[in-house]
């Protein structure tokens, strides 16, 4: 076997239109994580790729090549994932952060398996306990990539309280009792508690990943606007 040829199992984060029949693709790899990859042919009838127009398709690919663009040699479906109309923003929301925030060509196997996790448990719950997971994986997610921050604590360490309110800066943290937003902090102890069911704490929580997230990105989430 060549040593510039690998497999790995993987998710299709983005496909492009590439020449007259290929694929630009990229996919998110338990292995290599950000891997960007030609399809050729993929657009032709007869195509050894068409498995890739299948949503929710988790695939063992291989691919080739010494420089940054490799070429897919293989592409097999090995599991499909039923992600049902409902929860389809959630699945690509997940699909662009991970194409937006991580590095090509970092190995990341946990976040590849949690985030495997949400789109096999988005058609199995409530929808309280999958924006939970949502955002732990997210606020995971941030923390790995050096950018979390405490929960349970303000920026001057002390113990988040029920009743105060508290303002969110990305590179620092909460700030308690400044002008600006305003977060309850009953709200980050509902969430470190696992309890979601209060409204008012699921959208507190929803602003600071977005917040989050945003502070980390060089371009806005589009996905959003698809579903306005």
């Amino acid at each position: 076997m060549k040593s510039n040829y690998k497999e790995s199992d993987a998710f299709l984060l983005h496909a492009t239109k590439f020449k007259e029949t290929s694929l630009l693709c990229v996919f998110f790899s338990k292995e290599f994580g950000k891997v960007s990859a030609v399809a050729k042919g993929a657009r032709s009838k007869k195509s050894k790729f068409q498995a890739l127009t299948v949503p929710g398709a988790i695939f063992k690919i291989a691919f080739s090549g010494k420089n940054e663009l490799k070429t897919l040699t293989s592409c097999e479906s090995l599991e499909t994932l039923d992600i049902k109309r409902n929860n389809f923003k959630i699945y690509l929301y997940l699909n662009e952060i991970i194409l937006k925030l991580l590095e090509s060509y970092e190995p990341m196997p946990e976040v590849y398996e949690n985030i495997l996790q949400i789109f096999k448990f988005l058609d199995e719950n409530d929808k309280y306990s999958v924006e939970l997971k949502l955002r732990h994986f997210e606020y995971n997610l941030i923390s790995e990539l050096g950018y979390g921050f405490n929960i349970d604590r303000d920026i001057e360490g002390e113990i988040i309280d029920s009743k105060s309110y508290y303002s969110f800066n990305p590179q620092s943290g909460f700030i308690k009792g400044k002008m600006g937003q305003k977060i309850l902090g009953l709200h980050l102890i509902n969430f470190l508690n696992n309890n979601f069911s209060d409204t008012e704490t699921r959208f507190s929580l929803k602003m600071i990943m977005r917040a989050a997230i945003e502070n980390v990105l060089e371009k806005p989430i589009s996905s959003r606007e698809v579903f306005k």
